[in-house]
């Protein structure tokens, strides 16, 4: 192992070779049929680990896949679940405590740092390190992170729609506009437009018709410098709403621009697996 960075109180990792894992059919036992989920799976990267006094410190990731032409959110994947950690049994290992979860963050940190550049680009931003007992736990341990693929097919194409911003203001209740959008192979539909209460427009969708879960929004002639916010429930991911937010919200007749529209695809889990050595 390495010595510490300077800097940072956690141990520093040594980092394997990028796809370090251990080879299904070299002795691996199979993974255990409770713990793969969604439609598809793929291999986690083991990027490093650290032995501690009661335990090691094990860091895994996938690859990130992030369009910048997207204007929202372009990343190519959506975590709306925790990543969990897994025996050889096929039983989740507890979370680590809230002060253990702090100090690796601060770890996590400092990992990043010995990122190579085209590392960093795949694996800062979904790496996470998982606390392995020494004992009594049956190995090897399974690290998955199951996730949302989704697609941009459309990013030039948009739809533009003309409502009352006063009416919208002026109501505690949204604005009904039932308008169908086709953007490409992206079928959407904008349900109603509400105020929000943090100054802004709120735009409701229903995604349902064509499995749409984001889009990018605009009000022409009105940029936002502060952004706005966006929802994914996986419970009902096709329901979804689009924020602009302003400091001086502007009124009266507005068009809203659409585009850029997100598509669904397969639920995947990412897995990775782990031994001490002997």
């Amino acid at each position: 192992l390495m010595p510490p960075l300077a800097g940072v109180e956690s141990p520093a990792a040594t980092l394997p070779e990028p796809g370090a894992q251990p080879e299904a059919g070299n002795g691996t036992p199979a993974i255990p049929a409770g713990i793969l989920a969604g439609d598809r799976q793929e291999e986690m990267i083991l990027l490093a680990v650290v032995e501690r006094p009661e335990s090691y410190w094990v860091t895994w990731a996938y690859p990130d896949q992030y369009d910048p032409e997207i204007r929202a959110n372009g990343r190519r994947y959506l975590e709306p679940f925790n990543p969990v950690l897994f025996d050889a049994n096929g039983a989740p290992l507890p979370e680590p405590d809230h002060a253990t979860r702090l100090e690796l963050w601060q770890y996590e940190d400092g990992l990043r740092q010995q990122l190579s550049d085209p590392e960093a680009m795949q694996y800062a931003a979904t790496l996470h390190t998982f606390v392995v007992p020494r004992s009594g736990v049956a190995f090897p341990v399974y690290a998955r992170q199951t996730l949302y693929e989704r697609s941009f097919p459309e990013k030039e194409a948009y739809a533009e729609i003309e409502f009352d911003g006063a009416r919208v203001l002026a109501s505690d209740e949204p604005l009904a506009i039932d308008r169908e959008i086709q953007l490409g192979p992206a079928q959407f539909e904008l349900d109603a437009i509400q105020k929000n209460p943090d100054g802004g427009y709120t735009f409701l969708f229903d995604g349902a018709g064509g499995k749409v879960v984001q889009c990018a929004v605009e009000l022409v002639g009105y940029p936002s410098s502060l952004g706005g916010n966006s929802s994914f429930d996986p419970d009902d991911p096709f329901h979804f709403y689009q924020s602009i937010l302003y400091t001086q919200v502007p009124t009266g007749e507005l068009t809203l621009r659409v585009s850029q529209p997100a598509i669904l695809g397969d639920l995947i889990s990412f897995i990775g697996a782990w031994s001490p050595e002997k």
